[in-house]
């Protein structure tokens, strides 16, 4: 395999352009906002922690393919940084306590959260969808096996959508 330990970007101006997909064995990391990784709309796997530290400013071009594949075996974190991080696809595949969100995750319009293996973490979490498909119910029950179970009875959700014309 080609994972790699830990990726640090730590940049005062440019960008870093990935060409191919990546696999991070360990933690993801942009340093300031001046340290930016262009996706190119490929797909990051990452194993350990994901620390943005400015939202779409230093993660960057993730289009309608990008996708960002959570597969550790223990926990891992995922912190947006100080400013949104709008997500194409997300993969859920913790093998371990599964994925505690420091910040909200959101998911764009073409956006899918595919929910393979592990528990999307803590007790409050807030999905916002910018989306115009409407949540079904099964999909809330499916939800739910991936929270916590001292989560499961607090959890709702509020669906907002706007129907095609």
């Amino acid at each position: 395999s080609d994972k790699m330990g830990n990726l640090t970007i730590n940049k005062t101006g440019g960008s870093v352009i990935m060409n191919s997909a990546i696999d991070i064995g360990g933690n993801f990391t942009t340093s300031n906002a001046t340290s930016i990784l262009n996706t190119n709309g490929l797909y990051v796997r990452i194993a350990g922690n994901f620390n943005n530290n400015a939202g779409s400013t230093t993660y960057t071009n993730t289009g309608t393919t990008g996708t960002l594949d959570f597969n550790g075996t223990g926990a891992q974190t995922y912190n947006q940084g100080s400013s949104t991080l709008t997500l194409n696809n997300v993969v859920m595949d913790n093998s371990g306590t599964g994925v505690n969100l420091s910040t909200n995750m959101v998911l764009g319009t073409s956006g899918v959260l595919t929910l393979t293996n592990g528990r999307i973490c803590p007790l409050v979490i807030r999905l916002r969808a910018i989306s115009e498909r409407i949540l079904h119910l099964q999909l809330l029950q499916q939800f739910r096996s991936y929270l916590p179970v001292s989560t499961r009875g607090l959890l709702s959700l509020t669906a907002q959508y706007r129907a095609n014309a």
